[in-house]
């Protein structure tokens, strides 16, 4: 179970409290159900549907009362049920004309426009407790003298208990709490301690100890993969450049000498005011995406002062080839040139045309070069030695990824990924050399392509990693270029119903055969980063930062 279970906790809850309501039957009297009563606390009649003629709402004064209205926010014509002329009513937009809907102020997809009622008892499915025995409204649509499901015993019916194979306090929503934090255990990171929601039942930890010694990972020894330490820091970004690693989460943004290990905490701390924004670092500075405080202008990239983390200047890229603003949506220093640093153009709502990616000496606040993209970017990724930079983006129809050489300052080669367009984009990593380049692509695969010095990219191998309708959100090439790590799992925007694996995969990069998989967190992981000794696999998602490793 992953934490977006909370989510639909707290809408059964509020159906919940509409059920409790529900069996309050007729809190005024009038022989009107509370649940039909438009005027719950003041004696009606049936034709003012629980009102009177003083009381009768009218939102839109069009002398339609809103319980008869179909269009309750438009004036309209008493003949046509209070729409305007040439609207066909259908209050609850099933498709089906309010006249011919028997039921008019439900959503239906049935013929006669109701909500599926097996057993006939107007009360849909969906709230009947007892959906297969006619029985009535305030007994949850069980039958007079039947007591509604409770599996568990713990006097929330199964109907709305979230949990309702194990016991737990209504207010729960029938869930368990063993460490009574308030965070129930289906969606509590640290069940057997005392937390808090903000860190979904963890306790705030920005500090960790490591193994003392690991061994290198492999293709024969990544099954044997486990977490070696955890920061508990809320929604995470992370960098990692030479054992430096940046997490932003919170208000903060923090540095860890990974050298320091096993011991590790934070090197430096600074305010930035935002949450779950990417991140950069070298050894001189750190760059982090903020926003301006009156959303007048676009995202930027802070630069920031490598020891202190004191804001040095802005960077925004250079407007497009109309003049319109562009954004940011990733930035990545160069390897071997730590004060080098690439920024992407965020794609926008209205598509970016011809925009540029520029290199920039932070050092100097000098631009070296620019590299032209058709339209926006979502990722990009330098290789190691630094002799390679990739930036996706989209053509007209297609998703793509340019190659540059950052050095020269020119484009080297392309690759048309997939017709897939994503707002995910397509995740990027190179090996060291920047001969080989791993591409995430929003069906669930890893494709790698060959990208020579001289001639043009070829595909290697595609390796289908997870299920359809998952992406993937990251990739990372191992320091010595034998293994693929992708992360993935079904974006917010796929209808999460709570039961999502949100894995990480190791694959041989010779073959692309899985060699490793489990499940690394209790969200999407959005940053994924091998150390330079091959030891340690970092990911961020939910509220941690993992460190996966072999003890030795």
């Amino acid at each position: 179970m992953r934490f977006t279970r909370l989510l639909l906790l707290l809408l059964i809850l509020l159906l919940a409290s509409a059920a409790t309501a529900q069996q309050e039957g007729d809190y005024d009297g009038d022989g009107i159900p509370d649940n039909e009563d438009y005027c719950i606390a003041e004696p009606g009649t049936a034709d003012y549907n629980g009102c009177t003629a003083a009381t009768f709402p009218d939102y839109d004064q069009d002398t339609v009362g809103d319980p008869v209205d179909s269009c309750p926010n438009d004036q309209g014509l008493p003949d046509n049920s209070g729409c305007p002329a040439g609207v066909v009513p259908d209050y609850d937009s099933d498709g089906l004309t309010d006249s011919l809907d028997a039921c008019p102020r439900e959503y239906g997809d049935g013929a006669d426009g109701c909500p599926p009622d097996a057993d006939g008892d107007r009360i849909p499915d969906f709230t009947d407790a007892c959906p297969f025995e006619a029985g009535v409204s305030v007994n949850l649509g069980c039958p007079d003298g039947t007591t509604p499901p409770d599996a568990d015993g713990d006097n929330v019916v199964d109907l709305y208990d979230a949990c309702p194979a194990a016991p737990g306090a209504r207010e729960l929503g029938g869930c368990p709490d063993v460490d009574a934090d308030g965070v129930i255990d289906v969606v509590d990171a640290c069940p057997d301690q005392a937390g808090t929601p903000d860190f979904f039942g963890c306790v705030e930890s920005t500090t960790t100890t490591l193994p003392a010694a690991l061994t290198p990972i492999s293709a024969g020894n990544a099954a044997s993969l486990a977490e070696v330490g955890r920061l508990v820091v809320g929604t995470p970004r992370i960098a990692l450049l030479h054992d430096r690693l940046a997490v932003r989460a919170g208000t903060n943004v923090s540095v860890y000498d990974l050298n320091a290990a096993p011991n590790l905490s934070p090197v430096l701390t600074a305010n930035t005011g935002s949450t779950g924004y990417a991140v950069a670092v070298s050894a001189n500075f750190v760059a982090t995406l903020d926003l301006p405080t009156d959303f007048t202008t676009p995202p930027f990239v802070q630069i920031r002062d490598g020891a202190t983390g004191a804001p040095r200047f802005q960077l925004v890229p250079p407007a497009d080839a109309r003049g319109q603003a562009a954004g940011v949506s990733a930035f990545a220093f160069n390897p071997t040139n730590p004060d080098v640093l690439a920024v992407a153009p965020l794609t926008g709502s209205a598509e970016l045309v011809g925009v540029r990616v520029p290199l920039i000496n932070v050092a100097t606040n000098t631009t070296l070069a620019e590299f032209p993209l058709p339209s926006g970017a979502v990722n990009l990724a330098f290789s190691r030695d630094g002799s390679r930079l990739a930036v996706d983006t989209t053509t007209e129809t297609t998703m793509a990824v340019y190659l540059f050489d950052p050095v020269a300052g020119i484009q080297v080669g392309g690759i048309n990924t997939t017709g897939e367009i994503h707002f995910a984009g397509t995740p990027l990593a190179y090996n060291r050399d920047g001969t080989r380049l791993a591409i995430g692509y929003p069906d669930g695969s890893v494709h790698l392509w060959d990208t020579p010095r001289a001639g043009l990219p070829a595909e290697a191998f595609s390796a289908p990693l997870f299920n359809d309708g998952e992406i993937v959100s990251a990739v990372a090439f191992s320091p010595d270029g034998t293994l693929i790590a992708a992360a993935g799992g079904l974006p917010f925007s796929g209808g999460l119903t709570g039961n999502e694996e949100f894995s990480i995969v190791v694959i041989d990069a010779a073959t692309g055969a899985e060699v490793a998989r489990w499940s690394g967190h209790q969200s999407l992981i959005r940053d994924l980063v091998f150390n330079d000794a091959g030891t340690l696999l970092v990911s961020a998602a939910d509220t941690t930062v993992r460190f996966w490793g072999i003890s030795e």
